[in-house]
């Protein structure tokens, strides 16, 4: 399984021109904890972590990834690649592995993005979505794209983890998806939504 997580604005923390490898090493304790990846390592389960660098704000960046139908057949089609030829044969001398389910994540503003590639048209691992993961993510006019979204894809989960500045949009969703079990809206007891991800 595949988690293909995109990063929120990253101008307050770790900073403005931190790249992906920086962003996992960011903690300044106790208001900031990035550090997912050890997470995800400790919990023993067969996933990779992938992480495209969005620049310092995910609503002002563009990339093909989120812009084109069969970008994220694209990416994924090279990801794999790579680990098949640098990870898997070299490291274990195994055949190439696939991936059966990918999930989405978002933090923060890292949900316009994620909206985006969720809509797009990837006959390959479009179909293999099997979750969204929101974390505090649901700025701007998302709610009635995410409940369509839901709608057509029942058999895909949305769950969204919400703090103070996404409150309005999450449980107006809620609201409006009270018919679609496949939407799950929880307000978060993170600390501040920096922690949010780690907390879920």
């Amino acid at each position: 399984d595949a988690i293909l997580y995109l990063h929120g604005i990253t101008s307050n923390f770790p900073g403005a021109y931190a790249q992906t490898i920086d962003y996992w090493r960011a903690a300044k304790l106790p208001n900031y904890d990035l550090r997912i990846r050890e997470d995800i390592n400790g919990s023993g389960k067969n996933v990779v972590l992938l992480a495209p660098s969005l620049g310092d704000n995910p609503y002002k960046y563009r990339n093909d990834l989120s812009s084109k139908n069969g970008a994220l057949d694209d990416y994924f089609t090279k990801v794999l690649a790579a680990i098949n030829t640098y990870t898997i044969k070299k490291r274990f001398n195994s055949g190439p592995v696939t991936i059966r389910n990918l999930i989405l994540a978002a933090h923060s503003a890292g949900g316009w993005q994620m909206l985006k590639i969720a809509m797009l048209n990837n006959p390959i691992y479009g179909a293999r979505i099997t979750e969204c993961w929101g974390f505090d993510c649901l700025y701007g006019k998302v709610v009635d794209a995410w409940r369509t979204w839901a709608s057509k894809n029942s058999n895909k989960k949305l769950m969204v983890y919400y703090q103070g500045t996404t409150a309005g949009n999450s449980t107006l969703l809620a609201r409006n998806s009270t018919k679609l079990p496949n939407v799950f809206i929880k307000k978060s007891p993170a600390k501040n939504q920096y922690w949010v991800v780690k907390h879920h």
